[in-house]
């Protein structure tokens, strides 16, 4: 009985542990568990600003939003403005630039173990709201 508890309880630590997000870790659940998530933004001229999904016309099926999802949803209804942003998770993580006149999304894979540190940087460069 003692053994089952003491297994329950560090699977329960396991799991909390697991879910905890911080910036300087490599691992939580929630960032990593089969999920990827996008983050794009345009450039204006005051800056970085993150565009509405009218001004995008993407519409997710879902809450996350893997690289063949993107694509597909370019080449669907092609926005009509230039964005540009990162895509991290179980599928890979790439850095995406998108650009209307010529109708074309470039991907490039993100070196292995840089996608936080790509993120918290494009993160910085947003204004406070």
């Amino acid at each position: 009985m003692i053994f089952s508890l003491v297994l329950l309880l560090l699977l329960a630590l396991f799991v909390l542990w697991g879910a905890t997000t911080r910036p300087t870790r490599p691992f939580s659940w929630g960032m990593y568990s089969s999920s990827t998530k996008g983050f794009l933004w345009t450039e204006g001229e005051g800056g970085p600003r993150i565009p509405s999904y009218a001004e995008l016309r993407l519409a997710p099926d879902s809450h996350s939003l893997s690289l063949e999802e993107l694509r597909r949803m370019v080449e669907q209804t092609p926005p009509s403005i230039a964005f540009k942003g990162f895509i991290i998770g179980s599928g890979g993580h790439w850095s995406v630039v998108y650009d209307p006149e010529q109708r074309r999304l470039v991907a490039e894979p993100l070196p292995r173990g840089t996608e936080l540190r790509h993120l918290t940087e494009a993160l910085r460069r947003m204004p406070s709201p």
